[in-house]
């Protein structure tokens, strides 16, 4: 049996001819050959770039390296070491870092503490501290008391001399805040 054309034709969908198939291999080849040349002129044109600007970079780290002395970078390791070491230790006393963090927030701008003593058994902080006046101190022990974290606040050694008021001032704090 013997087909004609036209029934060839029939059986191809709408606006597929003889030529489109070459057309769409010369299209594939052409993109082929685009990929093949960005692959090469990545590999033989930007990577050896990139291996020379690192080349470069380390040279200039060795360079700048030489250029600090010997006493200059044990002196920096050492305070790099001490640095650390101090930031190792304060993040194991969270204790201790909630009360400075505390005495900072609570303390009357007219106080300063010239010795502190921590109790933990006790769950007691003892300072001693020099004050501007008496209603300053009162002030001071109000703020304490009015906070929290503190069950008791209790004044002793109170002396007027020249630099002002000198006073003892211990802190019982509540269980809470010491876990």
């Amino acid at each position: 049996m013997q087909y004609n054309k036209t029934a060839i034709n029939d059986l191809m969908p709408d606006g597929v001819g003889p030529g489109r198939p070459w057309k769409l291999m010369l299209l594939s080849l052409l993109l082929f050959f685009i990929a093949v040349s960005v692959y090469f002129g990545l590999v033989f044109g930007y990577k050896p770039m990139l291996t020379a600007q690192v080349a470069e970079r380390k040279d200039e780290l060795i360079n700048l390296g030489e250029e600090i002395s010997e006493a200059d970078r044990e002196s920096f390791l050492n305070f790099y070491s001490q640095f650390v070491n101090l930031k190792s230790i304060l993040d194991n006393h969270v204790v201790s870092s909630r009360l400075f963090s505390f005495l900072e927030q609570n303390t009357h701008e007219g106080v300063y503490y010239t010795s502190v003593s921590l109790d933990i058994k006790n769950k007691a902080l003892t300072l001693r501290g020099i004050s501007k006046n008496f209603e300053t101190i009162s002030s001071q022990g109000k703020t304490m008391s009015d906070d929290g974290s503190v069950s008791q606040v209790i004044f002793d050694d109170i002396q007027n001399n020249d630099d002002g008021i000198n006073f003892k001032m211990k802190l019982i704090f509540s269980n809470e805040s010491f876990q």
